[in-house]
């Protein structure tokens, strides 16, 4: 499943995704260090054989990163095994279908990083940075399991990235990897000054793909 949203289907190149399972791994363990390693606590995500970028992996849930290569090389609406292996045992392999899954971790107050929340409100003119994943190919081309760039050039989404605000539609300021953070996306926008006060239903469009609608308060 996509790791913010979990939700199931297609998945991006580049995303992070979640897998769960039983026996996955002897432990929990979560990655150290930059670039991602491809093997935690001795277990590795073996995708068409190839091991993958790991960020946590523990005995029943394991998060890695579709490689980006993929979106270049394999036709979307293919699928793909996923084999999961530590101590010398492999799982029965399950298909990873490649697509598009996009999902939204958080919105933040671009200012200073803090979470908007419904008593630390939006402000109607003031900028946002959402975070999600599986926005896909970026320019230029971002390495899988490294982080995105933290000067330019910045690891912007090569589809055009748009969002809803309530009933307003919005064009991202910015949209691309987020500087130092692995599969993770950044997109900033600016609230309407004319914005209705209250709840507004948000969603993030890329390349012509919705990803679940999230709702923020905006005062």
């Amino acid at each position: 499943v996509n790791a913010a949203s979990f939700v199931a289907g297609p998945q991006s190149a580049g995303a992070l995704v979640t897998l769960f399972g039983q026996n996955l791994a002897p432990r929990a363990e979560a990655a150290a260090q930059l670039p991602l390693p491809t093997e935690l606590a001795g277990t590795q995500v073996l995708l068409m054989g190839w091991p993958v970028p790991l960020l946590y992996v523990s005995p029943t849930q394991i998060n890695f990163q579709v490689p980006y290569f993929l979106a270049l090389l394999l036709r979307p609406g293919n699928q793909y095994p996923v084999v999961v292996r530590h101590s010398g045992l492999e799982s029965e392999p399950h298909n990873l279908t490649l697509g598009t899954s996009i999902g939204v971790f958080a919105v933040f107050h671009a200012a200073d990083f803090q979470s908007v929340t419904p008593t630390n409100p939006a402000r109607r003119g003031e900028y946002l940075a959402l975070y999600a994943t599986g926005l896909g190919l970026t320019t230029p081309m971002a390495e899988t399991g490294a982080p995105g760039a933290s000067e330019e050039p910045l690891n912007r989404t090569v589809a055009d990235t748009l969002l809803t605000l309530g009933n307003r539609m919005l064009t991202a300021t910015y949209s691309g990897l987020a500087p130092g953070l692995v599969g993770v996306s950044q997109v900033n926008f600016q609230v309407p000054q004319e914005l209705t006060p209250g709840r507004s239903r948000l969603v993030l469009l890329v390349g012509g793909v919705a990803a679940p609608a999230v709702e923020i308060e905006v005062r």
